[in-house]
């Protein structure tokens, strides 16, 4: 069995954090191990948690996904983020690259689709939506 990914989830919406923290953690590979519905939440979480992968939602209340991702990797160069957002313009998707994301996931994506890309990101290998890449 492989070891456990350990995942931090930021979404400013409660019932998109506990929809995915409930699908996530019937993985047996996948634990949810915090949730953070801002950036500085988010950041806080980290610093206690040290997870695995972040899955971030790009638009937050207080600080964009990037600004979240550069701060993550200014105290931590090796975290790894997956964000997951409805926003899927070329723009925002370079932007996120650009801050350090290892992967980028629309989400209109389906379970299955989801599940691999943590799975990948986790490891630090690229993971986007079909329709993204």
């Amino acid at each position: 069995m492989n070891p456990t990914c350990r995942i931090l989830l930021v979404d400013d919406h409660y019932v998109v954090r506990m929809g995915m923290a409930s699908s996530l953690n019937l993985e047996p590979d996948l634990e949810v191990v915090a949730e953070a519905e801002n950036g500085d939440s988010a950041i806080s979480l980290y610093r206690e948690h040290r997870p695995d992968l972040v899955v971030l939602d790009w638009r937050l209340p207080d600080l964009c996904g990037g600004d979240v991702i550069k701060a993550l990797h200014a105290e931590y160069p090796a975290a790894r983020v997956l964000v997951l957002s409805a926003f899927e313009s070329e723009e925002v998707i370079y932007q996120a690259l650009q801050a350090g994301a290892v992967g980028y996931l629309a989400k209109s994506s389906r379970r299955p689709e989801l599940i691999a890309a943590i799975r990948l990101a986790a490891q630090g290998k690229a993971a986007f939506s079909a329709d993204i890449a």
